[in-house]
């Protein structure tokens, strides 16, 4: 009976872990990946220079060892200025599969990078025209020669328009043929109310803006085309000026 019972549960350990690689790897569904890849790449071009109050300069691009790092296939580095106010927000972008695009999170790479996490990251929620945006947050430091830097960093990831930070990203987000992944980076105050960051405004004025250019449709390429993975119902959140590579 002992034998039975041990083969059993062995089938069904084979078969879950069978189909954790599917859904992880993408065997369920039938789109083109290359095709939704290379389009999610072409419309980071589309990103608007001006927008609202902002006005926005491109930064050194990501070389080829970055994006490799990164698993990305493109990426859009950038600096928006207020013209009343003269804060100013740095915007990173990359793009590319999800198995790539979940991972690499500042509270891994910025932390590999020199900088230390005053706290850990929570998960924040800004109201824009177009919807919810909810971003993870914390604030980061480093001291330097010239003195000490704080940054108060979001990021966030997207396939639809929605932009989400979800428990458990690389769970939360399988299957999906190409993410984006954003991150808005600022100067700060090490005690400054995540309220009064200037990147609050710019995702005001940002957003509807960022996601006219990036899902042109109605509905992302292959959009509900794979189901939830298995034991993904209840995730555990995360202990979580280019993107630092980790």
């Amino acid at each position: 009976m002992k034998q039975y019972l041990a083969a059993a549960v062995a089938g069904v350990l084979i078969v879950s872990t069978g189909l954790v690689h599917a859904y992880w790897t993408g065997v369920f569904g039938s789109v083109d990946h290359s095709a939704v890849l290379q389009q999610f790449a072409d419309r980071l071009q589309d990103v608007p220079l001006e927008v609202g109050d902002w006005s926005g300069e491109d930064l050194q691009e990501m070389d080829a060892r970055e994006r490799l790092v990164a698993g990305a296939t493109a990426a859009l580095s950038r600096r928006y200025v207020n013209r009343q106010t003269k804060q100013g927000v740095s915007v990173f972008m990359v793009t590319g599969y999800f198995r790539n695009i979940a991972q690499h999170t500042p509270d891994q790479c910025y932390v590999a990078a020199g900088f230390t996490m005053l706290n850990p990251p929570i998960q924040y929620s800004v109201e824009t025209d177009v919807g919810k945006l909810d971003a993870y947050t914390t604030v980061f430091k480093k001291d330097e020669s010239t003195g000490t830097q704080y940054l108060r960093v979001f990021w966030t990831w997207s396939y639809d328009g929605e932009w989400q930070a979800p428990n458990m990203p690389r769970v939360a987000l399988v299957g999906k043929p190409a993410l984006y992944k954003m991150y808005l980076v600022t100067e700060t105050a090490p005690n400054q109310e995540i309220g009064q960051n200037p990147s609050i405004d710019f995702m005001l004025q940002f957003i509807p803006a960022l996601n006219a250019a990036l899902f042109k449709d109605s509905t992302a390429p292959g959009r509900g085309e794979t189901p939830p993975m298995p034991g993904s119902e209840s995730p555990v959140a995360p202990t979580s000026p280019t993107e630092p590579s980790s």
